[in-house]
Order: C-alpha cells, then sequence, then structure tokens
C-alpha cells in the first residue's frame, strides 16, 4: 500500500525526499565523467511537508540539488555540505488570519543510506492547523529567492465499524464468515484512504515478554470524484486474515499470549488529491516510453507540499474467533495462550 508507506510519521516520508532527489541528482549527474552539460548549473531547493490536522508537530524537509565536475555524486551524496543549506527562514502562514509562525531547525537521527545521515536537517512548528484550513509554506533562499506551496488541511476518515467498544467476530451461527465488513465516513478533500488492521500478541522467550503486531491489508479506496460518503462498506476477506497470520506469525512453539482487550487495532492513512497526483506520476513507468514525468507544486523549487490525515481504533477479537483461530485455524500449533483459557486447553 503507497500510501501507508509514504505517509507514516516523518522517518517514511524521508524515503519520498530520497526517491525525488535521487531521481533528480541522476538527471543532472548520470553522465558527468563523459559528458560536458549545456549551460550553467543552477540550484534548486527542493521541499517536502505532508501537513496532518492531528499531529502535534509538523515537519518541513528542505534540500538543495548538487553538482560538482569531476565529482562522484554518491560521494557528494555524503556531504551534508552539499545537501543542506547553511540557514533558512521558513515561516507557515494561515491564510485565513495572514498569522505567521517561523519554523524551527532541529537535527533528528536518520537511517545511513545514500544520503548523508551526518546531518539530517528539518524545520518543524507545533502551530496547530485547523481542518480545512489553507497554509502557505515559504523559505527564504540564501540568494533571497523565495521558495513557496500552499495547502488544505484534509479531515480524517471517521471508522464507523468497526467501533472501539465492539468485539470483532468473523464467525456466524454457520461457521466461519468469509467477509468481514467494515464502515466509514469520509469527506470530499480526500482523494485516496488505505486500510490495514494490526493483530497483537506478545511472544513470551526466556520469560521475556515482546510486543508483536502482525500487518494485514484491508483495502484501498480512491475518491477520484471527491465526494462525501457516510456509511460506505468494504470488506476484509476472512480467510486472507488467516493466512497472512500463518505467513507472519513465527511457526514455533514459543509461548504467545494474546490479550483480552485491545489486540486489534485498525488504521486508516487518508491523502489529498495533491499527494494522490503526486503517486499517480511516480508509478512505475510501464510500456515503450521511460520518460518520468515530474510533478512538484512547489514554485521557485521542486517537491511536494500536500495533507494527509491518520486515524486509529483499538478493539478486540471476539472470544469466538480467538478460539477458532488458537484451536481450529492453521495457525492452531504455534503456542498460543489466550487469557481467558490461561490453560491453552481447546477442548
Amino acid at each position: 500500500m503507497w500510501l501507508i508507506e509514504i505517509i507514516g510519521n516523518f522517518a517514511p516520508m524521508k524515503k519520498i525526499v530520497n526517491v525525488l532527489f535521487a531521481l533528480l541528482m541522476i538527471t543532472l549527474t548520470a553522465c558527468e565523467n563523459e559528458v560536458e552539460l549545456n549551460g550553467e548549473y543552477e540550484e534548486t531547493a527542493i521541499v517536502y511537508a505532508l501537513f496532518d490536522a492531528s499531529a502535534d508537530t509538523h515537519f518541513v524537509r528542505i534540500n538543495k540539488t548538487f553538482l560538482e565536475k569531476g565529482e562522484s555524486a554518491l560521494d557528494l551524496a555524503q556531504n551534508p555540505d552539499y545537501t543542506n543549506y547553511d540557514s533558512l527562514k521558513v515561516t507557515l502562514t494561515d491564510l485565513s488570519d495572514a498569522s505567521i509562525v517561523i519554523l524551527d531547525r532541529i537535527k533528528k537521527p536518520k537511517d545511513p543510506g545514500v544520503f548523508t545521515s551526518e546531518e539530517n536537517i528539518l524545520y518543524y512548528t507545533t502551530m496547530p492547523l485547523q481542518v480545512g484550513g489553507n497554509y502557505k509554506l515559504e523559505a527564504e533562499l540564501p540568494d533571497g529567492k523565495i521558495v513557496s506551496a500552499t495547502t488544505t488541511v484534509i479531515n480524517s476518515v471517521d471508522v464507523a465499524r468497526p467501533a472501539s467498544n465492539t468485539r470483532v467476530n468473523f464467525i456466524s451461527p454457520s461457521g466461519l464468515s468469509n467477509f468481514y465488513s467494515f464502515r466509514v465516513n469520509y469527506f470530499s478533500d480526500i482523494a485516496r484512504f488505505d486500510v490495514k488492521v494490526f493483530f497483537l500478541y506478545e511472544e513470551v522467550i526466556d520469560g521475556q515478554y515482546y510486543p508483536r503486531r502482525v500487518e494485514v491489508p484491508v483495502s484501498s479506496i480512491n475518491n477520484t470524484r471527491l465526494v462525501t460518503e457516510t456509511n460506505f462498506t468494504f470488506d476484509l476477506n476472512v480467510n486472507s486474515f488467516f493466512s497472512t497470520l500463518a505467513r507472519k506469525v513465527p511457526n514455533t512453539t514459543t509461548r504467545k499470549e494474546i490479550k483480552t482487550e485491545d489486540n486489534l487495532v485498525v488504521e486508516v492513512y487518508a491523502a489529498d488529491e495533491t499527494l494522490m497526483f503526486y503517486k499517480n506520476v511516480n508509478e512505475p513507468i510501464e510500456g515503450l516510453s521511460q520518460v518520468q514525468p515530474e510533478y512538484s507544486n512547489v514554485e521557485n523549487g521542486l517537491g511536494l507540499v500536500a495533507s494527509r490525515s491518520f486515524t486509529r481504533v483499538v478493539t478486540q477479537l471476539h472470544e469466538e474467533t480467538v478460539d477458532y483461530l488458537t484451536c481450529d485455524s492453521e495457525v492452531k500449533d504455534r503456542g498460543w495462550i489466550y487469557e481467558l483459557r490461561p490453560t491453552g486447553d481447546c477442548n
């Protein structure tokens, strides 16, 4: 699910930066040792921000393109002097009242990779953002050029079923159900959302308890007509749920404890139209044409400034479903202990 990878916390978002930055760098330097580039190289700012009204902190990443004749692009990418600006004035303006906040600068850890992890510089603000609010991000570069982009903060998806105070049951009077129906409400500002569930348990190894969670994709919904929907339903394939557990839960008899409460989590990641369009433009190229189109909504620069939202519902599996999982499913012989059946006896 593309959206989940893009809009988790800011760490997955850095993957976007790295991918586009790499594409841009390849364009500028792929044949640097063989072909003389035509014209004078112009440094370009690359800006990324995904704003979420439910987040307590909003991050912006700003890097720059780089080129040095006779130097390896991979070597340059490891030098923060080539990827980072020394200093920038970055602001966020609420267009409803023209109020402006100056973003602070912070260095955050970054996993090693193609680009330097020595100085991962981000800009951030804790200013609350309002759903439906229009915001303008601006950065003043050292040469005085202003890089900017605007976005409207979107709503989150409301999960009506399952609710947090209910128990999800995959068992019907006739036996195991084929599907479990989800029901959600969403607004016209949401262009796409991805849904997944997590099954939670604890694995006991040498007396130590280790939290485990198994991800099960549910559905990806495109709202291309940008309409508001209430009581929109889609299904989880129950057999796929258990087959996913069979693939991902270690096939061992180590003690695996399932709590009565809070053993199932539903997560919904939503994107606005800009982020959705970005995804479509950057899908893998098929066919004879291998020219990758370029999309950016940043004025005087490159990158993406858009809005996302996140919904999380903590619920639990019904006792009948847990009984089936631990006693009759294809993963029954993997050391399960249910809180309501501490002996592990299925009789």
